[in-house]
């Protein structure tokens, strides 16, 4: 290895990028723009029942019972409804990625759930709150779905849908819920208050 050249990162290991913030890139799938019905976060200022602060309306769902999460495709160019998709879950929607025929949808309280989008039916959930509660986020790499946490960097078997810990305590210091991209084959987002690049290569 000569003056100046790094090596490169052993399968899941992280490099540091320093203090920046990645940019939030979202997907749209080509067939149709994949909408979601989420437990969403409070505005700033909602409050809760904090002194000097107010609730506001419509940061959560209005009923206190009745289905949750559900998936909702639309044509992009007409704007009408293909196909829903009630998936029986628990809370809202924090995060969807699709990977193939297959849509992957987590909650805000753990869940797990895979659509196969051409029969439009639930074909797999469990329970991930282990790895991934509250906000989250997913993206596609390498073949495989990755999802961040507050606490953990995870990836999804695409045939088995096992969840399997990347990066353990990865504690990222976000302030809207995290985030994460993929740029080259490389995972980017942030371990406490650095950018870090997460160079992990799934053998499936």
């Amino acid at each position: 290895m000569g003056p100046g050249q790094q090596a490169a990162p052993r399968r899941g290991a992280v490099r540091h990028r320093g203090r920046r913030r990645p940019v939030d890139v979202l997907a749209q799938d080509r067939e149709a723009v994949l909408l979601r019905q989420p437990h969403r976060r409070r505005p700033a200022g909602a409050g809760g029942g904090q002194p000097g602060r107010r609730r506001l309306p419509g940061w959560r769902n209005a009923s206190k019972e009745g289905p949750r999460a559900t998936v909702v495709a639309v044509d992009p160019a007409t704007g009408k409804e293909q196909w829903r998709v009630e998936t029986q879950q628990a809370a809202g929607v924090a995060a969807l990625a699709v990977q193939g025929r297959h849509l992957y949808g987590v909650t805000t309280k753990g869940g797990l759930f895979v659509i196969d989008r051409r029969t439009r039916k639930v074909v797999h959930s469990a329970d991930i709150s282990s790895v991934s509660k509250g906000f989250a986020a997913m993206v596609t790499n390498r073949g495989a779905v990755y999802g961040v946490s507050d606490t953990t960097l995870y990836r999804f078997h695409p045939k088995t849908f096992a969840v399997s810990t990347v990066v353990a305590g990865i504690n990222g210091a976000w302030y809207s819920g995290p985030h994460l991209n993929v740029h080259e084959g490389l995972i980017y987002t942030l371990r406490g208050g650095n950018l870090v690049a997460v160079d992990d290569r799934p053998a499936h």
